[in-house]
């Protein structure tokens, strides 16, 4: 029976540039070899694995030895460290196996996104408004504009004025803010608008979102009936 090992070919053959460039910066800034030891674990599925270690503190300290008779003290290439005494194709492996996982995680945390909505919630004759993080991802600078001016609390607040949709610096996933506006029949008495829309502004870092939602609160007035039949009967 013959055992079969993967071979691995020359690194700049199938990394790509990113994962490259992450390297060279890592060895380039490593300030001792208890660094590069700590940092770089063994890739468990190439070669012998050992369960702990990526490289020896001999061949870290080569590497470092190497790096200080380099122009600038820093490495160019990854034939400059594949070169090193010492460093064959399982460490080269390993070391490339940190940082791709690194570069996977990272792009794998960033596929969540926020989702911020805002809702207008009727309980017993109260209207609130609710402004939510429905998403997986920390929203920032969430700022949220109406169409129409929305008056409340017996028209002596102007609602959609208020600081809060302005600016909201941080919601993070599952934060909910409650605004009381007015009773549902104040607001009704008050001819508030009923039919309008909401635009929605927030970012995830340098990515901008802007979600537009259309509020009909007409099928609460059904409500209001609803409730004065039940005072006039009590």
């Amino acid at each position: 029976m013959v055992s079969k090992k993967r071979l691995i070919r020359k690194p700049t053959d199938f990394i790509h540039t990113s994962v490259i460039n992450k390297v060279l910066k890592f060895f380039n800034e490593a300030k001792n070899v208890e660094e590069i030891v700590d940092v770089i674990r063994d890739d468990p599925s190439f070669g012998k694995s050992n369960g702990a270690y990526g490289i020896r503190k001999s061949v870290a300290n080569n590497i470092l030895k190497a790096r200080s008779k380099l122009p600038e003290n820093k490495f160019k290439e990854i034939k400059q460290i594949d070169q090193v005494y010492g460093v064959g194709p399982d460490t080269i492996n390993d070391i490339f196996y940190h940082f791709y996982s690194d570069i996977v995680k990272t792009k794998v945390t960033d596929n969540k996104t926020p989702e911020i909505i805002l809702d207008f919630v009727y309980e017993n004759n109260l209207l609130y408004i609710v402004i939510e993080n429905i998403g997986d991802s920390v929203a920032n600078n969430v700022s949220i504009d109406f169409d129409k001016k929305i008056l409340g609390l017996n028209k002596e607040k102007i609602i959609s004025e208020m600081q809060i949709f302005k600016n909201i610096s941080v919601i993070p996933p599952n934060k909910r803010f409650k605004i009381f506006v007015d009773t549902f029949s104040s607001y009704v008495k008050n001819k508030q608008p009923l039919v309008f829309v909401s635009k929605i502004t927030y970012y995830k870092k340098q990515r901008r979102f802007d979600d537009l939602i259309k509020h009909d609160l007409t099928i609460y007035k059904d409500f209001i009936d609803i409730i004065y039949s039940k005072s006039n009967f009590a």
